[in-house]
């Protein structure tokens, strides 16, 4: 599970999320998370390569 869309661009400081927004998060395809109070989940595929730590985060 990776931190995705405009929840991750806020811990780049491309944007922000009030604090009462859900965080979104991507899982592999086909693999089943949730649902869980606070996150939007969202299913695909993501190179690993395009996966960075950010403040303690994936």
């Amino acid at each position: 599970m990776v931190i995705a869309g405009r929840s991750a661009a806020a811990l780049y400081g491309a944007a922000s999320v009030a604090n009462n927004e859900p965080i979104d998060v991507l899982v592999p395809s086909g693999q089943r998370f949730g649902p869980v109070s606070g996150l939007v989940v969202h299913a695909g595929e993501v190179a690993a390569n395009d996966i960075a730590v950010r403040q303690a985060f994936r």
